[in-house]
């Protein structure tokens, strides 16, 4: 390169292509060729790939000194919120690009897989080390541990075997369970869900206990709008009741008598779900979709279980929407808004007896109760692309997907804590039911609501409540009373417990 560049002129007539091997240009002033000219971009461009080789090279090393860890990520017990990252495969039209220089929304990077999976739970991002935005020609990694972690050899049967059928048997058990899909546009996330919807279908049918039914809802969210994907989009509306449950209005449920009615209905419902080609994915979803599959009891159509598999809608960066279309942008704004507000809600929960705002976006109104409520499991997939060229993007949902991690940490914490804000909807109402010598009874069927709900509860509200069910301002103040007094004799005698066992294991807390 020195001997191009003294051929063609001083480097600082260099016009260099930001990320990109630089390019030299022609001036009456230094007398360069057009064959000079040409001579030094071959040999930059060149070497730029000789550079994007060695990154490959770095990596497949790294893979090679590396083997299936013997430590497990962190404990996810039965109950907690469960985190899985999952990397796709390389597709037919990118294995071709590693190990060269490629053009990625603007500029020009060196295509190499970014991300290694070690089972079970470890998953690691090589990151080019950039120097004044020029590649250094170096790599350098960094670890993420997760509950549960799959490869790009790992098929759907593994990822279900793995962490869904345990969600299906629990509903067949009597309880709620959620799997929520999350990544970059493009990541795999429909095909996993799709996957996870199929295999799903088959278990519900096969362990469906005698007196039940099966019963589904389909619907999307949009922004602030929300459809009925069985019923030809009918436009939803959402509402809260009075202890605090998301309700979608309107929204119907059909009955599936069979397995093959279920699969049609499935079908049916996404097919029509909104979808638009982008730059990164020819049918990328424009909305998130959530299927819910309940039992009921086949006499008086109580609820017997249910499971809802989430398909969140992929996010995007500006690069990824440079041809986008205005329709296309608004709904990358609505995506991204409904995305950045789940995250604020994850970050929210990780602060004590902090305000969780749920209600600043429909897509979190929705998956309120997946998140807060102690009594639903929840299994949570990341979906990371494979290339360098998806960097951002991947390093953004390994982010979020740790802090994802964290707040499971903190649940498990409250479910081992078995105060008053642990109880769940039950077990509260018959508190109040018994509070005092019965003196609450007749508004005991008003608090529906679980211990963590009424913890961070405004005095105010429960008056409210109170005075709806017939009662006075009076009684909601002496069940305020009562429940935050116990709760913090609870809490400081769980705290009282933790420092006897930090004293006991030598003073580090119990942690590892």
């Amino acid at each position: 390169i020195s001997r191009a560049m003294a051929a063609v002129g001083s480097p600082k007539s260099a016009s260099p292509k930001i990320g990109g091997s630089p390019k030299f240009v022609g001036s009456p002033k230094t007398g360069r060729t057009p064959m000079q000219i040409a001579a030094a971009n071959r040999l930059a461009d060149s070497v730029s790939e000789v550079q994007a080789h060695e990154l490959v090279r770095q990596v497949e090393n790294w893979r090679a000194t590396h083997t299936a860890s013997s430590s497990a990520g962190p404990e996810a017990q039965a109950g907690a919120i469960s985190v899985c990252i999952r990397k796709r495969p390389l597709l037919a039209h990118e294995a071709p690009t590693v190990g060269h220089r490629v053009a990625h929304g603007g500029i020009d990077v060196n295509e190499y897989e970014c991300v290694s999976v070690i089972p079970p739970s470890q998953v690691f991002l090589h990151e080019e080390e950039l120097k004044i935005g020029l590649s250094t020609g170096k790599v350098a990694t960094k670890e993420f541990r997760v509950h549960r972690t799959f490869g790009d050899s790992e098929d759907n049967d593994a990822i279900y075997e793995a962490v869904v059928r345990q969600l299906v048997q629990f509903t067949l058990n009597g309880g709620t369970s959620c799997c929520v899909a999350y990544g970059q546009t493009g990541a795999g996330k429909t095909y996993t869900q799709t996957g996870m919807q199929e295999r799903a279908v088959a278990d519900l049918f096969h362990g469906l206990p005698a007196d039940c039914s099966v019963f589904l809802s389909y619907y999307e969210n949009c922004g602030t709008s929300c459809y009925d994907l069985l019923h030809d989009r009918e436009e939803l509306v959402l509402r809260e009741d009075a202890g605090g449950t998301v309700v979608v209005c309107g929204l119907q449920e059909v009955e599936v008598p069979t397995m093959e009615a279920l699969r049609a209905a499935l079908a049916r419902g996404s097919t029509i779900r909104k979808t638009s080609a982008t730059l990164v994915n020819d049918q990328s979803s424009r909305s998130h979709a959530l299927c819910v599959m309940s039992l009921r009891d086949k006499e008086t159509g109580a609820m017997r279980g249910a499971i809802r598999l989430v398909d969140l809608a992929g996010s995007e960066r500006r690069e990824d929407a440079m041809k986008h279309s205005q329709a296309q942008l608004a709904e990358r704004k609505e995506i991204n808004w409904g995305l950045g507000c789940l995250k604020e809600c994850i970050r929210a929960q990780l602060v004590s007896q902090g305000h969780v705002p749920y209600r600043r976006s429909k897509l979190t109104m929705l998956l309120k109760e997946c998140f807060t409520d102690s009594d639903i499991r929840t299994v949570f997939i990341s979906h990371v692309a494979p290339l360098r060229s998806n960097m951002a993007h991947t390093r953004n949902t390994l982010d979020y997907t740790m802090q994802m991690v964290e707040v499971s940490r903190a649940e498990e914490e409250r479910r081992k804590f078995v105060g008053p804000e642990a109880w769940g909807k039950k077990k509260f109402s018959n508190w109040v039911l018994t509070l005092d010598n019965g003196r609450f009874a007749r508004l005991a069927p008003s608090f529906e609501i679980t211990g963590k709900m009424f913890a961070v509860t405004w005095r105010g509200d429960v008056e409210k409540r109170c005075r709806a069910a017939g009662g006075s301002d009076a009684d909601g103040n002496a069940i305020y009373d009562a429940f935050h007094a116990l709760n913090a004799a609870a809490k400081k005698e769980a705290a009282k417990q933790r420092r006897a066992e930090a004293a006991a294991g030598g003073g580090d807390g119990g942690r590892g």
